[in-house]
Order: C-alpha cells, then structure tokens, then sequence
C-alpha cells in the first residue's frame, strides 16, 4: 500500500516542493500536482521609489515587489530561508527571520528599522505582521499585490482523494488549507502536515487519519515532516 503526496500549492511552487521531495527521498516517490490557488496580480497604487525596507512573507510578494517598482538592494526582512533565497537573487539585502510571522516581528523590532517599510502581500495572510509590528511602535504599510484565486482540483488528485491508498497532503497556507477543508468527496486516509498553527487552525474541518505540524515553520520542516510521513505509510 504505497501512499501519495498531493501538493495544492500554485504551480511553480508544487513543482519545485515535489523535485525537493524526490531529491530528498532519493528514489521515486509518486507526487501529485493539483495547485488549489492560481497567483493573479492586483492593480497598486502608489509610488515606493522612497520604501527603505520591504517585508516578505511569501515567494510571491518577492516577485510582485519587483513588478510593482520597489528598488532592489534595500534591506528585505524574509520570514525564512526559501523566501530569502528568492530575495536574495532579486537584489534585495536580506535578513532572514525563522520562518513564521512571530520571528519576523522579532527580528524587525529587536533592529528597529528607520524608513519607510511596505509589507508587499496577498489578499489572504497568515499571522498578523503589521498589526504585531504596530503594537512594538513600528509603522509598516501593506502592498496588498495579489490575490489567491481558488481553482479546481485536477482529475489526479481526486482519483486519489477516492482511492484507498494514504495520501499525504502538505498545506502551506491558510487560504489553501481552508479550500483542502472544501473537499467533501473523498475516501483515502489523509495526512496532513501543515506549515504553522495558523495553517492548523483552517484544516480542522478535514477529516483525517493523522496531522503533524512541522517542527520547522520554513521549507525544509515542511520536506522532512513530508518524507517521514511518506515513509510512515509507505511500508
């Protein structure tokens, strides 16, 4: 009985999380693809030629920065590594927080930045980054950039969804968290491994056999919690 992992993230994401995984696993493991959200662009108003600090919290906001005209080599302030990384190869002079909203708001107030500083996001967030960032006495502005657009889940994933084979379901967002929940029509045990308590808290209504969330709230909790919960159900 050899399980599957689903990954609903938007694709570019999923595709990169399940090459991580294979690399990972070191022999092959089935993946399947089924992005729960697509990445749409929002109009923004507004020039930031004068923003001295950025804030991401996603891959996405690094790509929208760019797009919306935020000038590179300011200092970014990155929720964890993988963010960091994309920052960094945009241009940004990053730091890098241990991947969850409560350590970025630390980082941020133990340095108390001077400046303008814009919080380039989604419509959908996890934590509450620039409320905590308020209460510490510093101002930071959201660049709402993008919106998570909910799509369909692919004929794959739900085959598999009915099938009686363990699924593995990785969820790093509340929105996709909350949309997975949407899904009535299944039959295979699910595990889940969520990303954060926030992401925990959107997944309560989906039935399941076990979830784990990750000892890690950045990517690579998220690729070990993954494979050992494949190699759990994968006797």
């Amino acid at each position: 009985m050899t399980a599957c992992v689903l990954i609903t993230r938007p694709k570019a994401q999923a595709a990169a999380f399940a090459s991580a995984l294979q690399v990972a696993h070191g022999e092959p493991l089935r993946c399947v693809i089924s992005p729960l959200i697509e990445i749409v662009s929002l109009k923004v108003e507004g020039a930031f030629d004068d923003v001295a600090h950025v804030v991401f919290t996603s891959v996405n906001g690094v790509n929208e920065a760019r797009r919306v005209g935020i000038l590179q080599g300011i200092p970014a302030w990155c929720v964890g590594s993988k963010t960091a990384k994309i920052a960094m190869n945009a241009g940004f002079d990053v730091r890098i927080a241990k991947g969850d909203s409560r350590s970025l708001v630390s980082l941020i107030a133990g340095k108390s930045p001077k400046g303008r500083m814009v919080h380039v996001r989604g419509r959908h967030v996890a934590g509450t980054v620039i409320e905590s960032l308020d209460a510490v006495g510093i101002h930071c502005e959201a660049v709402m950039a993008y919106d998570q657009v909910a799509v369909m889940p692919t004929q794959a994933a739900i085959d598999v969804l009915r099938g009686e084979n363990p699924v593995i379901v990785p969820l790093f967002s509340p929105c996709t968290a909350k949309l997975f929940s949407q899904i009535a029509d299944f039959n295979a045990p699910l595990h889940l491994v969520v990303m954060s308590d926030a992401i925990d808290v959107q997944s309560r209504d989906t039935r399941v056999f076990s979830r784990v969330i990750a000892g890690n709230g950045a990517g690579l909790g998220m690729l070990e919690s993954t494979l050992a919960a494949y190699a759990q159900f994968s006797p």
